[in-house]
């Protein structure tokens, strides 16, 4: 039966006229060809449309649109343009029209006044804008995506600090340090627990509102060091290694750093970090522009190099150049390099005195100076 088939075949390919085939093979072609520039011409990826606001020159603002435009094919509508002086109205503008990029011409901006408007927005709107900023090259310091654009020094910082990778090795880090110590201090929790409800009167954990990511609320909890009703009279302050209001068993706790340990259930739970910015309470967040902007970009840790360099000495000042210094400066060796140094300097008290890589007074003058004098 094959060989009659075969027979078939071959007499019918001779009555095939082979112009046909040719003709056929070449629409065949031909036909691809068309699909795909059909395709190509439906498809078409139309250049990225993004919503911008200009705060200071407009026309500094515009040339440095136009150079992003031909380097990255990025589009900018600019809906709105501010001058300094109208900073307070950053926020809502962000909000009201949904901006993408806010771009800072005036390098002589009043940061703390800017800084506490892009924390509000992204209160609101958590990883919804980017910021560039046109700077003087001779002031800026540390290395948060300084850069030049054709003849136009500009830092960028983006909605989250940390690329993808770098949150990825970041939390995996957190859940696996987080385990590890939990673990490992497990029977110390227990006697801390006992011993602090013998010791005073009142619950053995301490519940406090504390200011986290993007300025959202959560609840902190540590081992309660003071006696009950320490703030009853004069409200919120910031404690030192003196305070009176510290009981004795929680001098003692707090003199290794066990009040802290139940905050790793709220690095497994995603609150915190192992290493971060300390929380703050929302009372000073509101009162002082420095714990806001940039601070609240990341979450807040159990540790820090704020912690490891005083614990309780430190002036507001200190703590924010610190926390800049983190997050100007982030990697995963340094928050390991942290921890080490947190231990080392609980068992072994051997604090620092001076930030590292940056002066505090320098620091005071430019972030601090203009807000004491409004």
């Amino acid at each position: 039966m094959a060989a009659f088939f075969s027979r078939e075949l071959a007499a019918y390919a001779h009555t095939f006229p082979r112009a046909i085939f040719l003709l056929s093979t070449a629409g065949s072609i031909c036909s691809i060809f068309l699909l795909r520039a059909v395709i190509a011409v439906l498809f078409k990826p139309h250049p990225l449309l993004l919503k911008a606001v200009i705060i200071g020159d407009i026309g500094e603002g515009r040339r440095i649109i136009k150079h992003l435009h031909r380097r990255g094919g990025i589009r900018f509508r600019i809906l709105k343009t501010m001058a300094s002086s109208e900073i307070d109205e950053l926020a809502s503008v962000v909000l009201l029209k949904h901006i993408h990029e806010v771009f800072v011409t005036d390098p002589a901006i009043n940061l703390d006044k800017f800084w506490a408007q892009i924390y509000y927005a992204r209160k609101e709107k958590p990883h919804a804008f980017n910021v560039k900023i046109m700077i003087d090259t001779r002031k800026a310091s540390g290395t948060v995506g300084l850069h030049s654009l054709e003849d136009y020094p500009l830092i960028t910082i983006p909605s989250f600090p940390l690329n993808r990778f770098e949150s990825f090795c970041k939390r995996a880090f957190d859940v696996c340090f987080s385990i590890f110590a939990l673990i490992i201090t497990f029977p110390v929790m227990l006697l801390t627990a006992l011993a602090v409800r013998l010791d005073s009167p009142g619950p053995i954990f301490y519940k406090q509102r504390r200011v986290g990511l993007y300025g959202k609320d959560f609840d902190v909890i540590k081992f309660r060091s003071m006696r009950m009703g320490s703030e009853s009279t004069n409200g919120p302050v910031v404690s030192t290694s003196d305070d009176p209001r510290i009981s004795k068993f929680g001098k003692f706790i707090r003199h290794f750093g066990l009040d802290e340990l139940p905050q790793f259930f709220l690095v497994l739970i995603g609150e915190m970090a192992v290493v971060g910015p300390r929380p703050e309470r929302p009372f000073f967040v509101d009162e002082y522009f420095e714990f806001q902007g940039r601070r609240l970009s990341v979450k807040p840790g159990v540790t820090g190099l704020a912690a490891v360099n005083s614990r309780y000495y430190l002036r507001l000042v200190d703590k924010v150049t610190y926390d800049y210094y983190y997050l100007d400066n982030y990697s995963l060796i340094l928050d390991i390099k942290i921890v080490f140094q947190t231990i080392w300097v609980l068992l072994f008290k051997e604090n620092q005195k001076k930030p590292i890589g940056v002066e505090s007074e320098q620091f005071e003058s430019e972030h601090c100076e203009k807000r004491r004098e409004e």
